[in-house]
């Protein structure tokens, strides 16, 4: 008899990445899912992440981010970071349906589904209904960031910040720290405005996280600057296209 320790399963690397993501069916165990996967209209093509002209852009936001990091190697593996591991906690806890791959290749299949209308009139009435599942899917999860308490994060954990590399914050992110700032007479650090990391940093250290029983306007303040601030550090999620 032999004595083995079971192994990890392999990182997937940055060349494999835009094939899982297309290829979600395989990682995918449970036949339920695994059915509502497939695509009876083609089935080589079945419900994935994204489209094959977006999927080679997703790893550099993830990268711009600081949620995962390429390791060493002619075809890096991905790791995940502790920033990504905290996002992935969040939203796990905050809006479990929001993060759960199976149900957003589902969502974004029915957006599929409209350009295959077979008429003008079916189209417009995918369409309105595929909207209306958006507005109620955001709104939603915009009420629950607004509810929720921010996410604790160890600074020692962020990844530094390459000011070669790095690229300006928004002007919502930059407005949203400037608020912060003043209120609590905080002196912005060096490089806020023009390097991204720096500013997300800065917010993840002081962004309010008044807890939720907190009457009055404190209490009002509170959710409004975190809805703020998730929106300035997180909209382009919402905006994604693909």
């Amino acid at each position: 008899m032999e004595t083995a320790k079971t192994e990890p399963p392999r990182r997937i690397t940055r060349g494999e990445l835009p094939v899982v993501m297309g290829r979600l069916v395989d990682q995918v165990e449970d036949p339920t899912l695994k059915a509502a996967l497939e695509n009876p209209a083609n089935p080589n093509e079945p419900k994935g992440l994204g489209t094959a002209a977006t999927r080679d852009t997703i790893l550099p936001k993830l990268q711009k981010s600081q949620y995962v990091e390429l390791l060493k190697g002619k075809d890096p593996p991905i790791q995940v970071t502790e920033v990504g591991l905290a996002f992935i906690s969040a939203v796990r806890r905050v809006f479990p349906a929001y993060g759960d791959p199976v149900g957003r290749a589902m969502f974004e299949a029915d957006l599929a589904e409209i350009g295959r209308a077979s008429s003008r009139t079916e189209a417009i009435g995918k369409a309105a209904a595929y909207q209306e599942r958006t507005r109620s899917r955001v709104s939603e999860l915009i009420t629950t960031i607004g509810q929720s308490d921010t996410v604790a994060l160890d600074p020692t954990c962020v990844p530094t910040p390459s000011t070669a590399d790095a690229k300006p914050p928004t002007k919502a992110m930059i407005a949203f720290a400037t608020s912060i700032a003043a209120q609590r007479g905080l002196k912005l650090p060096r490089g806020l405005k023009t390097n991204s990391a720096i500013c997300r940093t800065f917010l993840d250290q002081h962004a309010p996280n008044d807890q939720p029983n907190l009457q009055g306007q404190r209490s009002r303040t509170a959710r409004v600057l975190q809805l703020r601030r998730w929106r300035a550090m997180h909209g382009h999620l919402l905006n994604r296209k693909g």
